[in-house]
């Protein structure tokens, strides 16, 4: 799950109270925080959740009620602050080669893609395709191009 957040939680000092109140404890003063802070759990592929306020249920591929490991974040404080940028935006296109290249750390071996990195149907689905279109803007619109750049640089078809 992923959260995406442009705006204001008005209500975000109760909340802050309320969580502090059961024991969280924060690293920073943004309001999107009080959204983010609560625990998280990898899916597998095929996993659909129903998440409610109190509960989280987990259905795998088989139709099966499946149970998968809470985590905690391990995220830094300072992945929140803007550091020595003016505006998060910045922070953010800054840290793009690092975040990418986190994110495919366990996806290459030898120099390569691994075909499990796509998916089981990866092999039979990417020989079909004819071309990618990426629709983005802002931040999304500068990781467009470095995905252009690598699949240029690497004849992914």
């Amino acid at each position: 799950m992923a959260i995406v957040h442009n705006g204001i939680i008005e209500n975000h000092e109760a909340l802050r109270a309320d969580l502090k109140g059961l024991g969280y404890t924060f690293t920073s003063e943004t309001d999107t925080e009080v959204v983010a802070h609560r625990r998280f759990m990898f899916l597998e592929e095929g996993d659909v959740a129903e998440i409610r306020r109190k509960s989280v249920k987990i259905v795998d591929k088989a139709g099966s009620h499946a149970q998968r490991a809470m985590r905690e974040s391990e995220l830094p404080a300072d992945a929140v602050e803007r550091g020595q940028y003016r505006r998060f935006m910045l922070k953010e296109i800054h840290e793009q080669p690092r975040a990418i290249a986190q994110t495919l750390e366990e996806r290459v071996a030898g120099g390569k893609l691994l075909d499990a990195a796509f998916g089981p149907a990866a092999q039979q689905v990417f020989p079909k395709v004819k071309a990618v279109h990426i629709a983005a803007c802002g931040t999304s619109f500068h990781a467009g191009l470095v995905l252009h750049s690598a699949h240029r640089r690497h004849n992914l078809t």
